[in-house]
């Protein structure tokens, strides 16, 4: 308890706060038991939803002479007129900190970021995944750029379309890109299509990378040209899913083995300063990748 507050000053402040509560919705008092902290939850709404909670102390009346300790000590503050008084957020910490749980509130705050962190990728994420694992953007000398001339970004929209197609028949989203984007609208919507993935590194991994503002690839290579199988499964199992299993698992994997060779030559020779080829080594990787993705699927837990 702050030894700075008179006990009546302290008792004005722990009414203040069995008022937000009462305040609260019923989905909001159940966020506050999972919780245990106003101040969170307080933090998390909507300007308009924070206010109304926090005004329900206006029609408290308090003396003057706690009115100037409470604002003194940073605990409260005017409401909607001069004689009405709300909660700051150090005002509200005053009572909740007494039986603060740490390991309670920490636990909640690791659940948040975990469901963050494996929340399924979107329809356009899995595309833009999948081309890159077809289109072998293993390092950032080989890249997506939306950089390049209109041929080029021509080629990568016939790429996202075919890719989308094949990701479609097999029932990884619902929608192919020709299906709902105009031929017009080509130029554009390969640049969404990347743009739009602000969240795909932090759902990735961080694999799904930039190079500066116009370029992306996954970053599953070393200085020494080596692909990472770990990684790339990664990827692949969180773009495929559940989809993967026993049966079709090496014909898709050959599909996209199969899928530089022979769309790729030319956007390689534009864009690539180093290409993963037609190496050996590099469609075994990627046979390796996508059997360790479907062994893993339920150790990643990739949400449907």
């Amino acid at each position: 308890m702050d030894s700075d507050l008179s006990e009546y000053s302290v008792s004005v402040l722990s009414k203040m706060y069995e008022r937000c509560v009462d305040a609260l919705s019923k989905e909001e008092s159940e966020k506050l038991a999972q919780t245990g902290s106003l101040v969170y939850l307080l933090h998390g709404m909507s300007s308009n939803r924070r206010s109304d909670v926090l005004r329900c102390t206006e029609s408290m009346r308090i003396n003057e002479d706690t009115v100037s300790e409470l604002e003194r000590n940073g605990c409260i503050r005017t409401g909607t007129t001069s004689n009405n008084f709300i909660p700051k957020m150090y005002g509200l910490w005053v009572i909740e900190s007494v039986n603060f749980d740490v390991k309670k509130f920490l636990e909640y705050v690791d659940r948040v970021i975990e469901e963050s962190d494996t929340k399924e990728l979107t329809a356009d994420n899995k595309v833009v995944l999948a081309t890159c694992i077809a289109s072998r953007t293993f390092g950032p000398n080989a890249i997506v750029d939306l950089k390049k001339g209109e041929a080029v970004q021509n080629a990568w929209w016939g790429i996202l379309v075919e890719i989308s197609r094949y990701l479609k028949e097999y029932g990884v989203i619902n929608k192919s890109f020709d299906e709902y984007v105009t031929k017009s609208s080509i130029e554009s919507g390969v640049s969404l299509k990347f743009r739009h993935t602000e969240n795909i590194p932090r759902r990735t991994r961080g694999i799904f990378a930039k190079n500066g503002s116009n370029g992306y690839y996954l970053d599953v290579s070393d200085n020494d040209h080596h692909l990472d199988v770990e990684k790339l499964a990664f990827i692949i199992a969180a773009t495929f899913g559940k989809v993967l299993n026993d049966d079709n698992v090496r014909q898709i994997s050959r599909y996209m083995i199969r899928f530089y060779r022979e769309n790729l030559t030319m956007i390689a020779q534009e864009s690539y300063t180093e290409e993963f080829d037609d190496r050996e080594t590099v469609d075994k990787v990627m046979e390796d990748a996508f059997q360790m993705a479907l062994d893993n699927l339920e150790l990643w837990k990739f949400k449907e």
